[in-house]
């Protein structure tokens, strides 16, 4: 019989590990998000003895006797929130539950869980920008286009366009980028920075995408929407039947329009939404495992903005 994968584990599995504290640091230490052993950061002492009912790294050097939070320089540092609420708000989070939902399951107040659902997508979205990489590869099939997230009806100028693409893969991986205009040399700008050269590009007539051969040098059909949505050419010399069309990044635009709450289509808060919504397409097959990666992950330069998250 053949292993099921799942993304995320069933509930009755990690039931334990987010109702009780002391199961929980256990599990997050046996994933080496925390520590089971500390050197002082102060004096340099290793094997700080450990005090189980505070939380903390003690060090027994006379002259330095400092205290170190086990949770220093993570997300749970300085948390009101206990570790396995965090967790279980991670769990019901990646599970897709909306802010309701998460209310009603952890009990957590609206304001913690929209300060912690931003926390979470703040260490996702830093893994994409340290892993970032581009779509498409040899003689693979990259559908591109561009998309209107936000308009202001009084104000036709404050517009948020999303340009991105994705593969003809089994992967079906995808780039979305908030683009400051639809110039042929911001797009094809985006178009060299997120496709690989190898790719075939296909795309509509919008004539910014006019010279994505003559400029990048990267194969490109474009498909005439106004004769259909799909175009039909048959080659009489090898008998074969092409067909052209971008269904797949136009699914991608409902896709990512229907995941992303229209209260949070601007400019500040929409980029963090379409990378979370890339990296749970990266990671569609493994989303728990590839979050506690984040957790165990060290990035210095926003545990500060964490921690002020945390306090707040």
């Amino acid at each position: 019989m053949a292993h099921l994968i799942t993304p995320i584990p069933p509930l009755y599995q990690i039931k334990e590990i987010i109702e009780n504290e002391s199961r929980c640091l256990e599990y997050l230490q046996d994933l080496s998000v925390l520590p089971r052993t500390m050197t002082c950061i102060y004096c340099n002492k290793p094997n700080m003895n450990f005090d189980d009912k505070e939380l903390t790294f003690n060090c027994g050097k006379r002259e330095c006797r400092k205290r170190i939070s086990i949770f220093n320089g993570t997300i749970f540092s300085k948390a009101k929130l206990k570790c396995n609420q965090i967790m279980e708000l991670s769990y019901f989070w990646l599970s897709k539950a909306t802010r309701k939902q998460l209310n009603i399951y952890t009990n957590i107040a609206p304001a913690n869980i929209t300060r912690w659902t931003q926390i979470f997508r703040t260490i996702i979205t830093q893994e994409i920008r340290i892993s970032e990489t581009k779509i498409g590869g040899p003689d693979i099939i990259v559908e591109i286009d561009e998309s209107l997230f936000h308009k202001n009806r009084q104000n036709k100028t404050e517009q948020l366009w999303v340009f991105g693409g994705i593969e003809r893969t089994k992967e079906k991986q995808i780039f979305a980028q908030i683009c400051k205009d639809r110039t042929a040399d911001t797009l094809l700008d985006l178009i060299q920075k997120y496709v690989h050269p190898g790719s075939i590009i296909y795309s509509d007539m919008f004539k910014s995408y006019d010279q994505i051969y003559s400029r990048l040098g990267i194969r490109h059909h474009q498909i005439n929407h106004s004769q259909g949505m799909i175009m039909i050419d048959y080659n009489e010399t090898s008998n074969e039947l092409k067909i052209y069309h971008t269904n797949n990044i136009e699914a991608t635009w409902r896709v990512l329009k229907d995941a992303i709450p229209k209260r949070n289509r601007n400019k500040d808060d929409l980029p963090k939404y379409l990378l979370e919504q890339i990296w749970r397409r990266q990671n569609k097959q493994r989303l728990w495992n590839a979050y506690i990666e984040c957790l165990q992950n060290k990035y210095e330069d926003i545990i500060e903005l964490i921690e002020g998250y945390n306090t707040e």
